[in-house]
């Protein structure tokens, strides 16, 4: 079966905490220059921070699972014990809120194809090669959930026709003889 996977680098899992109050203790910034500003970003416990004047953002870590809904669950619980980790600098964060949509990535030999000649998007998804290989991004984890039992789904249908055509073959074979075509 295909895994599903929330990401670290393009489209993933950010969680954005309002900062109330600190740091009180001085934080190792790295200062990354951008075409007007200066962004601030940091690593800790693997995970990538950024600092804006109002905020810290993080950034989930990549993490793999065939349940859309547990990569999330796991995703936000890794960033709030970051931001319980973030306390050793005297940083008090108000209610965590997330950046944007989570995306759930699906690597797909027809999106490999498919990412050849073109990229496609909707409110449903995308179909691009962000992260080398050919993937399908669902915004939507029931929607994610539902195309990785789809392999499952069709191995049912095969069955299922094969079972008619047995039914079909045992129904034709009884009336076979009844009628005469002239």
């Amino acid at each position: 079966m295909r895994l599903c996977l929330i990401r670290a680098l393009g489209f993933t899992l950010i969680v954005k905490f309002p900062v109330l109050d600190g740091p009180a203790v001085s934080v190792d910034w790295n200062r990354v220059r951008m075409t007007n500003w200066a962004r601030l970003v940091s690593c800790e416990c693997g995970l990538t921070v950024e600092k804006t004047t109002r905020h810290v953002i993080i950034h989930a870590d990549e993490i793999v699972s065939d349940d859309p809904n547990e990569a999330t669950l796991l995703a936000i619980l890794e960033c709030l014990r970051l931001a319980r980790v973030l306390e050793k600098f005297r940083m008090k964060l108000g209610e965590p809120k997330l950046l944007r949509k989570p995306h759930y990535a699906v690597s797909d030999p027809v999106a490999r194809w498919f990412t050849d000649f073109m990229e496609f998007s909707s409110n449903v998804g995308k179909m691009d090669r962000s992260e080398g290989a050919g993937e399908i991004d669902f915004f939507d984890a029931e929607l994610a959930k539902e195309y990785l039992v789809m392999p499952l789904r069709m191995l049912g249908l095969q069955g299922d026709m094969a079972e008619v055509k047995e039914v079909l073959k045992t129904f034709w074979c009884g009336y076979e003889g009844a009628y005469e075509f002239d």
